[in-house]
C-alpha cells in the first residue's frame, strides 16, 4: 500500500495556491477594472447618481439663487455631457468665466457650494460639465474619454458668444487638474489661464499615496496615467497652484509648480490646516483673494505657446 504524502505539506502548499490564485485574480480585476475604482461616479451613494437626486441645496444652481441654464456639450467621439452654464445674466460677458473641471467622485450637483463661493464672492461665470458617465452625461469614464471631454468643455466655452472669450480660466479640483491641464494644451492662446487644486502630479505618484500593496504592484496594474509633470512643462499660460497643506498631494503641488518652467505667471497658495476636500472652506478669504488676484494679474496679459519638439498630440 503507498504511503500518503504528509499532510503538513500538502496543506501549506495548498494554501499557497490558493494565494498565488487569489493574488492573480486581484492583479486581473485591479487592471480592468480601474476605472471603475478611480472614477467613481456614483460615489458617495448610488442612489445620487444624478443630480436632482442630492439633497436640497445640490440639486441645481438655482437653490443657490445663481442664474444658470442646462447645457449639452458634444465630443469629438460623440458623446453628449450634461452640465450647467453659470451666468451673469446681461451682465455676462462682463464678467471673467471659470470652468470648473471636477474631481473624480460625486455629480455635479456636489460642487455648487464651491461654485456658489465664487459666483457671489468674485462674480464670474462658471461652466460645470459631468464628465461621460456623470450624471446625466452619456457614456463610461476613462482616461482616453475624459480627455475627449476635457477638450470639448473648452472648446464650446471659448466659442459660446455670450461670454468674453478674452477672460476664460479653467480651474481641475484632483483629478480635474489633471483634465484641465490636458485640455488647456490645445488653447494656449486663448485660455487666460490654469487653477490647479491639491492636483497629482501623475496617476503613478496617486497611487503611491494608497498602501503598500498597491505601491507594489504598481508596474503591473497601472492602466490610467495622467502625466501632469509631463504635460505643465509646456505650458506657457499662467498659473496659480492651490493646496492644502494637510492633503496627501501637497508635495506633488511643489512638484508641479517646480516643473511650470515655462509659464508666464506661477503663483502659490499653502492652505495651513486644510485637507484636500475643504481647502476653499478652510482658505476662506485667502483662497478668493488668490484666485481674484490671479486673475487681476493676468488678464491683460498675452498667451504665446512655446514651441515645443513633440506636439501636444502626443502628450
Amino acid at each position: 500500500m503507498a504511503k500518503s504524502g504528509n499532510p503538513y505539506i500538502t496543506c501549506c502548499w495548498l494554501t499557497l495556491l490558493i494565494i498565488l490564485i487569489s493574488l492573480l485574480v486581484s492583479i486581473v480585476c485591479l487592471y480592468f477594472g480601474q476605472d471603475q475604482l478611480i472614477y467613481q461616479n456614483n460615489f458617495p451613494s448610488p442612489y445620487e447618481e444624478y443630480p436632482e437626486e442630492n439633497q436640497e441645496g445640490k440639486r441645481n444652481p438655482g437653490e443657490k439663487n445663481m442664474l444658470y441654464e442646462d447645457i449639452t456639450i458634444e465630443t469629438e467621439d460623440d458623446i453628449r455631457l450634461a452640465g450647467w452654464f453659470i451666468h451673469h445674466g446681461k451682465d455676462t460677458k462682463d464678467h471673467p468665466t471659470v470652468i470648473y473641471m471636477h474631481e473624480s467622485s460625486g455629480n455635479i450637483g456636489t460642487k455648487l457650494a464651491w461654485a456658489e463661493n465664487i459666483y457671489f464672492n468674485l462674480g464670474v461665470n462658471i461652466v460645470i460639465v459631468g464628465y461621460r458617465g456623470y450624471g446625466h452625461s452619456e457614456g463610461s469614464p476613462s482616461e482616453k474619454g475624459l480627455e475627449y471631454d476635457s477638450k470639448a468643455i473648452i472648446k464650446w466655452t471659448l466659442e459660446n458668444p455670450r461670454l468674453n472669450q478674452a477672460q476664460v480660466y479653467v480651474f481641475g479640483s484632483e483629478l480635474g487638474g489633471a483634465t484641465a491641464t490636458y485640455g488647456v494644451q490645445f488653447f494656449q492662446g486663448q485660455v487666460k489661464g490654469l487653477i490647479l487644486q491639491n492636483t497629482f502630479s501623475n496617476f503613478g505618484a496617486a497611487v503611491d499615496d494608497t498602501n503598500w500593496l498597491f505601491r507594489l504592484l504598481k508596474p503591473i496594474i497601472l492602466a490610467n496615467y495622467w502625466p501632469t509633470d509631463e504635460r505643465i512643462k509646456n505650458l506657457s499660460i499662467p498659473i496659480l497652484f492651490i493646496s492644502g497643506l494637510d492633503s496627501d498631494t501637497n508635495d506633488d503641488m511643489k512638484k508641479l509648480r517646480d516643473l511650470a518652467t515655462n509659464a508666464q505667471v506661477v503663483d502659490f497658495l499653502n492652505v495651513p490646516n486644510a485637507g484636500k476636500k475643504n481647502t476653499w472652506r478652510v482658505g476662506g478669504r485667502a483662497y478668493l483673494l488668490s484666485i481674484d488676484e490671479f486673475i487681476l494679474k493676468t488678464r491683460g496679459l498675452i498667451n504665446v505657446p512655446i514651441e515645443t519638439e513633440t506636439s501636444v498630440e502626443a502628450a
